[in-house]
């Protein structure tokens, strides 16, 4: 999709990679919100949990194969840090938008 953009931040020593979507991305393929702000995609045994920032920008916490019928708490706990930590670094200005 051309409308992708990577942010990049700081977690620890090590850095996470982002990826970010326009309100498009939603809108092409099924999502439902799985608890409060955040939602998961479906793509067949495929999910990928994201959640939304101002101004219709999506960002794509990760992905798992799903192999039961929840969604495991662990990979809820794990977009949850992801939230976390965008949100921390986007407050702290330490988030770097890159455009591809």
């Amino acid at each position: 999709m051309q409308t992708a953009k990577r942010a990049h931040f700081p977690r620890n020593t090590t850095r996470r990679t982002i990826i970010t979507y326009e309100l498009r991305f939603v809108q092409e393929y099924p999502s439902q919100e799985i608890e409060d702000e955040i939602w998961q995609v479906k793509l067949g045994r495929v999910r990928i949990l994201w959640f939304y920032d101002e101004g219709r920008i999506v960002v794509l916490s990760h992905g798992f194969l799903k192999s039961t019928r929840k969604t495991p708490e662990a990979e809820k706990s794990r977009a949850r840090s992801a939230l976390k930590e965008y949100r921390e670094a986007k407050a702290r200005h330490r988030l770097k938008i890159l455009e591809d």
